[in-house]
């Protein structure tokens, strides 16, 4: 053997440079993926609430044809928020029949302490108004 190929026989490992060079790239990486990551969720979260507002709007408009009054509240609409939506907001209904025209608005507003609770309050209005206006976009 040559002393060229011992030398090489004996470098198998991975030297602590190298590995800290390798943790430091990964760092980086992370510090970059994860603010992307969080971001990406609550829009995700944010989405299924406006879904579930969009929907309960539709029903309100429904009920609206039976009883010719509007519904003042998620129980009596007769639907209920998945799961994925309960866990990060509060959904509530209000109707407003004594104003003319009758009219309601349907609400989410983030669980407190919750990854949602920068998001801010999502707003559904009869007249189609969404509030505000930046998060539906």
């Amino acid at each position: 053997m040559t002393k060229l190929m011992r030398v090489r026989a004996m470098q198998r490992g991975v030297t602590l440079i190298e590995l800290l060079i390798v943790v430091v790239v990964l760092g980086i990486i992370a510090a970059f993926a994860y603010p992307s990551y969080i971001s990406y969720v609550i829009k995700t979260n944010r989405s299924a609430a406006m879904s579930f507002m969009t929907e309960a709007a539709a029903k309100q408009e429904e009920f609206v044809l039976d009883a010719r009054r509007y519904a003042s509240s998620v129980t009596e609409l007769g639907v209920s928020a998945p799961t994925n939506v309960t866990k990060f907001y509060s959904i509530t209904i209000t109707a407003f029949n004594a104003s003319t025209p009758p009219a309601y608005s349907v609400v989410a507003t983030p669980t407190t302490g919750g990854m949602q609770a920068t998001d801010g309050t999502l707003t559904l209005m009869s007249n189609g108004q969404k509030l505000p206006a930046s998060k539906w976009n």
